[in-house]
């Protein structure tokens, strides 16, 4: 047996060593997890559901790229965000309120060998042959060991460290454990493809899972595990949330399509945008309509009624949005004077019968959620698919979010904060929803596919989509965030019901009323901002913006775990499913841990400090 200090430095050693090849790695693998076994220093069993403190094993500590100290401000993205900028020198107002370096509250939860345990594999994790190389130790593992043992040291470190189970009744136990904190669950279907070559800009801020489509009656099965997700939400952690993939209901070069008839109906109507203000008069579209459509006579009147119906005078781009639809194009496209890119991007047949099918699951998943009273948090994906993406998920808050259904909105959509164009999109967004009479939610993330963005957009020969530097996507974030903050709180004092009566404007801050928005980030600085306006300008109540805070299971647990201790609604991402179908996604997660080499130094020595703490005083 191996002491525990001796342990360490064993780790650290052949940690440290670059020249170490994977075999030795691997062979320091099997040593840890043998001497972690022993009697006194058991860390795990082979029983996940034997073991109250095994779903606790998480640990953060402060990146100091997020220090507090910053004196950047938030990047005036355009008008409407500029006003909704905070000064980082500020933020040392939040840091009196949470102490996000409290080793002894962040861990408080968590046994001291369940410390050990976080504090090897985060060290593993700084070894940067044995993470590259992780799926090919996993292959060779199963080859020269086999499948049941292979998978039974997996389960009992990086599964144990970054999942709470395999099956919905096994996450109890972690759920419990979170909820002794304040911090409630978003449970998460872990099953997806091997992983690609994706890296991320920052510390990652939701699972970017991969689905591969085989067809659709598997797409159907995934329906039954979405649904069963949900129900475990109502039964484990009924304050939770449950997290939704489309790209695993649907043939993801459907979405593709689809996303393309999309950008090419918001083109159409850039063309008879002469202004580019977003607004055509009625005038300019009936002139520009002749100009493309050979059925102006017959048709354009009633089109006119529909898109003006108060007869302002002017069509915009939301009103044109809510009518044009991708299963109308193909109808739209039989005018046109000259086919183009709209009807080469027209849906056929076969696809309005594939896209119908992708609705309709999605659409059973969304009923139950809203029968069970569960927050629905739809993902999001790459560019190419998005604006599908965005097509269904408005829909489902149409029909789920509706004004005259729920005071609280059921379905989230969510929006990459490294892409240029999500405060435009937001603002559209919020304003469609007030139109709609529905309550706008968005999750706030940076960003999971920044490589794929970049390459495919080189290999087009346009802009790349995403920001140029970090610093841009940091800004566009918290400026985000004051932004919905901003226009939550403005219209807190709004009646719901009575949300038309004072609303004539189409206004952000009316338009927002009961707007909630997920903060998924594990940038501490963004959590800070957040906390000091709350504190500042809500008396410390985050419900008053609508405000939640996410970080995934097993990482930043300094933040999330002050988060709940504060009274904040924090919550954990939870993923779960067998040991060998979340193996891509825990691969990923130990590869964006090696990329954070400065924060994990400092997780390092907040999880060694508080383990000496206990064990030396």
């Amino acid at each position: 047996m191996i002491p525990f200090s001796r342990l360490s430095k064993l780790v650290v050693r052949t940690t440290t060593n670059k020249n170490a090849s994977p075999l030795a790695a691997s062979r320091s693998i099997t040593t840890l997890s043998s001497s972690l076994y022993h009697p006194r220093y058991r860390i795990f069993g082979i029983n996940h559901n034997n073991n109250n403190n095994s779903n606790s094993n998480r640990a953060n500590s402060t990146n100091s790229t997020n220090s507090t100290n910053s004196t950047n401000s938030v990047m005036r993205q355009n008008s409407s965000f500029a006003t909704s900028a905070i000064d980082s020198d500020e933020s040392e107002k939040s840091k009196s309120a949470l102490n996000f370096s409290d080793g002894e509250t962040s861990f408080k939860s968590k046994s001291t060998p369940s410390l050990i345990l976080s504090y090897s594999i985060f060290t593993l994790c700084t070894f940067p042959p044995l993470v590259q190389n992780a799926d090919r130790l996993i292959a060779l593992s199963y080859r020269l060991l086999g499948q049941t043992l292979t998978d039974t040291v997996v389960k009992a470190t990086f599964f144990q460290q970054f999942c709470g189970g395999e099956t919905p009744d096994d996450l109890r136990p972690t759920i419990q454990m979170l909820n002794q904190s304040g911090i409630n669950g978003i449970l998460d279907y872990a099953a997806e493809n091997a992983p690609d070559e994706e890296t991320e800009t920052d510390p990652p801020n939701q699972p970017a899972r991969t689905f591969m489509y085989q067809n659709e009656e598997q797409c159907d099965h995934h329906v039954d595990i979405f649904k069963a997700c949900v129900k475990a939400v109502k039964d484990v952690t009924p304050n939770g949330f449950a997290a939704l993939k489309i790209t695993a209901l649907g043939d993801p070069i459907l979405l593709e399509r689809m996303s393309k008839c999309i950008n090419e109906c918001y083109k159409l109507m850039k063309e008879f945008d002469t202004n580019n203000n977003g607004i055509v008069t009625v005038a300019d579209f009936e002139l520009n309509y002749h100009k493309f459509f050979v059925d102006a006579k017959t048709r354009l009147p009633g089109l006119i009624k529909r898109l003006d119906p108060t007869n302002s005078g002017q069509i915009d781009y939301i009103e044109w949005s809510k009518m044009v639809q991708p299963e109308d194009v193909p109808r739209l496209v039989k005018s046109v004077r000259e086919s183009g890119r709209l009807s080469d991007a027209a849906p056929t047949p076969e696809d309005l019968v594939a896209l119908a099918n992708a609705k309709r699951r999605l659409d059973e998943v969304a009923q139950v959620a809203f029968d069970n009273e569960v927050r629905l948090l739809i993902d999001a994906e790459q560019t190419w698919f998005q604006p599908a993406i965005d097509n269904f998920t408005l829909e489902l808050m149409k029909k789920y979010n509706d004004k005259t259904k729920t005071d609280v909105p059921i379905i989230f959509n969510t929006y990459q904060c490294y892409l240029r164009n999500t405060p435009g999109r937001i603002s559209k967004d919020i304003k469609f929803s007030h139109r709609n009479g529905f309550h706008f939610a968005a999750k706030l993330v940076r960003g999971a596919y920044m490589t794929a963005e970049r390459a495919r957009a080189e290999d087009s020969g346009v802009k790349s989509p995403i920001h140029d530097t970090i610093q841009d996507t940091h800004d566009c974030y918290n400026g985000t965030v004051q932004y919905l903050f901003d226009a939550r709180k403005n219209a807190g004092n709004i009646v719901v019901g009575d949300e038309d009566k004072i609303d004539k404007n189409n206004n952000d801050a009316a338009a927002a009323h009961a707007c909630e928005v997920m903060l998924g980030s594990h940038n501490q600085e963004s959590i800070e901002k957040a906390i000091e306006y709350i504190e500042t300008h809500c008396d410390g109540d985050g419900n008053r913006v609508g405000a939640h805070f996410a970080q995934l299971l097993g990482m930043r647990d300094n933040l999330t775990f002050a988060l709940g201790e504060g009274g904040y609604n924090a919550y954990k991402y939870v993923p779960y499913g067998l040991v060998g179908e979340v193996l891509p996604y825990l691969i990923r997660r130990a590869q964006e841990n090696s990329n954070m080499t400065e924060g994990m130094s400092e997780e390092l020595d907040m999880i060694k400090g508080e383990i000496k703490r206990r064990l030396i005083g």
